[in-house]
């Protein structure tokens, strides 16, 4: 993150909200992001300098990721987290009669 496209971004958004007289309509403003875990995470053993703030430690091969949506609005509410996990996709026909 970079403090000065961050404050870029803000100001931007403070001057469309008022544009359009939005700003009081906090609960329409959200904001949404994805990100992947990996499911199986155990290394055994961490080594890093002290104060490190990035760590690298060695774990097994298997590379299944779970995706995780968020989301939250400019009120403070938040919506439940999604995830998506890996699976097969089924065709369900679904037949209407009138």
């Amino acid at each position: 993150m970079n403090k000065v496209y961050v404050k870029r971004y803000f100001a931007a958004l403070k001057d469309v909200l008022n544009k359009y007289h939005l700003h009081e309509m906090n609960d329409r403003v959200w904001n949404m992001d994805e990100t992947d875990m990996v499911l199986e995470h155990k290394p055994t053993k961490v080594i890093a300098r002290r104060g490190a703030r990035y760590l690298h430690s060695r774990t097994s091969g298997n590379r299944e990721l779970i995706t995780v949506i968020a989301a939250g609005n400019a009120a403070g509410k938040a919506l439940p987290p999604h995830l998506i996990v890996k699976g097969k996709t089924r065709l369900v026909t679904v037949i209407i009669v009138l």
